[in-house]
């Protein structure tokens, strides 16, 4: 658990964000060629966006009721 926020919806994504964000990430801070179509790339970016976004959303809801833990 990161920031006390519910992992839920995220571990329902651990593939993608395991296999297609985190393995390549690897791969290329390493030396090695990764390539991704131009129809592939925009799908990664919407969803890597849209987590990013779930997660900030997440993260304001606990400051603005004040559940967060100091």
């Amino acid at each position: 658990m990161i920031c006390a926020v519910d992992s839920s919806h995220f571990e329902a994504k651990r593939f993608f964000i395991d296999q297609l964000v985190v393995k390549r990430r690897n791969a290329i801070a390493h030396g090695q060629q990764e390539f991704l179509q131009e129809a592939e790339l925009d799908t990664l970016v919407s969803d890597i966006l849209a987590l990013m976004q779930h997660f900030r959303s997440l993260l304001e809801n606990k400051v603005y009721l004040r559940k967060y833990v100091a």
